[in-house]
């Protein structure tokens, strides 16, 4: 009988996400893992992507995005079942290597279980320690083998920690995001099609969608024919998002996207969207935008003290500068909100400088390929 070496193995890889922007991610990184080993099992814990990419899900990290301190709270039970649920796989089926995607709450305290098991840990979408919790470095140096970086400036930060890291580019860019739709200064000040984006977590809808809503009524009568493009991207608060559409719908010419975003952005000029992913994937289909984040007084008063960063949205993070502005909490109301949208669109220069400064955001992201170079970047330390 002849055996096959370490190398022609199966491999066995486990991947752990918590939220959907984790599963998209991860479902492009099992894309390009399987092309690399059509034959590897990859399981542990993702989202419908990433099953639809050929990966075991024992958990649906759907069924564990939490946002902020109070939510989190009331679902420390399941996060507390899903922990002993991932530690059981990880003890029973020993994979090569643990990928973790982003999640750092759940994720670090799951290396740290591998490290003990001598399991290899590459993190991928690694913790924002330059945003807060710089402390995270020294777990990450404790109990990860790996870190695949996605910002260009977090590479020093790891290097002076002596953490083995790569800069591989954001993944984002593998994505086909579509680019603005390219109108004439005079089509957008005339009739401007804008984008409002509530989020896709039940309490950004609840806290977001009303402001969002008023503040297209509010600037309805600032254009001539102005378009608005709402994201529907909450099933849990359907009943709630079509009960507030309805009170506008007879003022504003306003329509619903319940697919892609991106089906939004190839139609719009402008975006009003929740702080998120989306915000950069919009820096990277330079569409000029306003940022909106409000969350429960707790998790704001607790991240105030927290937060390092003059910023929260990615594409001022990355130029070190405020490219859009931000409107936090008691700041993202209706009058505030139309009067940085007036700003923008009634001025062919403002708008476009902050096309310009986007386009330099993008390209300090890297090149297309990043998940194929996380892929190869997996398979070596699985086979090492």
């Amino acid at each position: 009988m002849k055996f096959r070496s370490e190398s022609e193995k199966n491999k066995k890889i486990m991947i752990v996400c918590g939220e959907s922007s984790g599963d998209l991610h991860g479902s492009y990184l099992v894309k390009e893992l399987l092309k690399l080993e059509p034959n590897a099992d990859i399981y542990g814990i993702g989202g419908k992507k990433m099953i639809s990419q050929g990966f075991s899900a024992f958990l649906k990290s759907e069924d564990l995005a939490f946002m902020g301190i109070t939510d989190v709270l009331k679902n420390l039970g399941t996060i507390s079942s899903a922990k002993k649920t991932a530690e059981f796989i990880l003890k029973n089926k020993k994979p090569d290597l643990l990928i973790l995607i982003d999640y750092p709450g759940f994720n670090l305290k799951l290396a740290e279980y591998a490290k003990k098991l001598k399991i290899k840990v590459l993190y991928y979408i690694s913790p924002k320690i330059w945003a807060w919790n710089m402390k995270r470095i020294y777990k990450l140096k404790a109990f990860t083998d790996h870190t695949a970086l996605i910002f260009p400036f977090e590479k020093e930060i790891y290097d002076n920690y002596e953490v083995p890291a790569t800069f591989v580019g954001n993944p984002l860019l593998d994505y086909n995001i579509p680019q603005r739709k390219k109108n004439t200064f005079p089509q957008i000040q005339k009739a401007p099609v804008i984008g409002l984006l509530p989020g896709s977590r039940s309490d950004e809808i609840l806290r977001l969608l009303p402001v969002l809503l008023q503040t297209a009524f509010d600037a309805s009568n600032d254009f001539n024919e102005p378009e608005f493009i709402v994201s529907f991207a909450c099933k849990s608060q359907k009943e709630f998002f079509y009960k507030e559409i309805d009170k506008y719908k007879d003022f504003i010419n306003i329509k619903i996207e319940t697919e892609s975003v991106y089906n939004i952005f190839e139609k719009v000029d402008f975006l009003i969207a929740a702080s998120g992913t989306v915000t950069l994937e919009a820096a990277i289909a330079e569409i000029p935008m306003i940022i909106v984040y409000k969350v429960s007084p707790v998790t704001y008063h607790a991240g105030k003290f927290a937060v390092k960063t003059p910023f929260i949205g990615l594409a001022s993070i990355i130029a070190g500068r405020e490219v859009v502005p931000e409107l936090v909490q008691n700041d993202a109301e209706p009058e505030n909100i139309r009067n940085y949208l007036l700003y923008y669109l009634k001025d062919e220069d403002i708008y476009n400088k902050t096309v310009k400064d986007l386009k330099e955001v993008k390209s300090a992201l890297g090149s297309k390929g990043v998940c194929k170079r996380t892929a190869g970047l997996a398979i070596d330390m699985a086979e090492r």
